[in-house]
C-alpha cells in the first residue's frame, strides 16, 4: 500500500525493515489537533480567552480572559477549592505566579518535585501516575479482610506515596505486583 512505510527495528546489530500498517492513532491525533484549532479559534470569537497583551504582539503563556472565560475560571477553582479545601482540609494560599528559578531551586520544588508515570507495556497510549496508582492500589488492599499489621504497612505505603523514589516505587510496584488498572497488563 502507498500509505505504508518502511520502519527500521534493530535486531542484534542487523537492521530489518518491515511494513507497518496505517497506525489508527496517527490518524486520530491529526483529527483531534483539527478539532482543538477549531475550539480554540471558538473559544477566542466568543472572548472566553484571547493571548495577553495580543494587540502589542502578545506574549507566550499569558492569556486574557473574558466574560465567558472568567465565570468558567471562578467554576474551575471553586471545583477545585470543594475538593482540597473542604474535603481534603488542606490551607490554601496563594502566591506570584511567575517565580525567579533561584527561588523554585532553593524551596526544592526543581530537585524534588516530580511525578513519576507508569506506562501499561501492552498499550503505549495509556499512562498513570504512579503515586496515585499506588494510593488506588493500597486503599483498595485495606479494604480487604486483612491483619493489623498488613493494614499499618498498606497505610504507611498509602501515605508516602507521592514521597518515593524512583528505585523506591519500582520496588514496590514489583512487591505488590500493580498492573494497568484498566487491561490488568504490566506496567512499565
Amino acid at each position: 500500500q502507498a500509505s505504508q512505510a518502511p520502519r527500521a527495528r534493530d535486531r542484534s546489530a542487523a537492521v530489518v525493515f518491515e511494513l507497518q500498517p496505517p497506525r489508527p492513532h496517527i490518524v486520530a491525533m491529526s483529527e483531534f489537533e483539527r478539532n482543538r484549532k477549531d475550539l480554540e479559534e471558538l473559544c477566542k470569537r466568543r472572548f472566553f480567552f484571547r493571548q495577553g497583551s495580543e494587540i502589542y504582539g502578545g506574549v507566550a503563556g499569558f492569556f486574557t480572559y473574558g466574560p465567558p472565560g472568567c465565570a468558567l475560571k471562578t467554576n474551575i477553582i471553586q471545583q477545585w477549592r470543594n475538593h482540597f479545601v473542604i474535603e481534603e482540609q488542606l490551607m490554601e494560599i496563594e502566591d506570584a505566579y511567575i517565580m525567579p528559578h533561584a527561588v523554585l531551586k532553593a524551596s526544592g520544588h526543581v530537585d524534588r518535585f516530580s511525578d513519576f508515570l507508569v506506562r501499561d507495556v501492552a498499550d503505549e497510549k495509556k499512562f498513570f501516575r504512579a503515586d496515585k496508582l499506588l494510593e488506588d492500589v493500597m486503599e483498595a488492599k485495606l479494604r480487604e479482610n486483612i491483619s493489623a499489621e498488613q493494614k499499618k504497612e498498606f497505610t504507611v505505603i498509602k501515605n508516602q506515596a507521592d514521597a518515593y523514589s524512583q528505585e523506591d516505587i519500582a520496588a514496590i510496584f514489583s512487591k505488590y505486583d500493580i498492573r494497568s488498572p484498566d487491561s490488568g497488563n504490566a506496567l512499565t
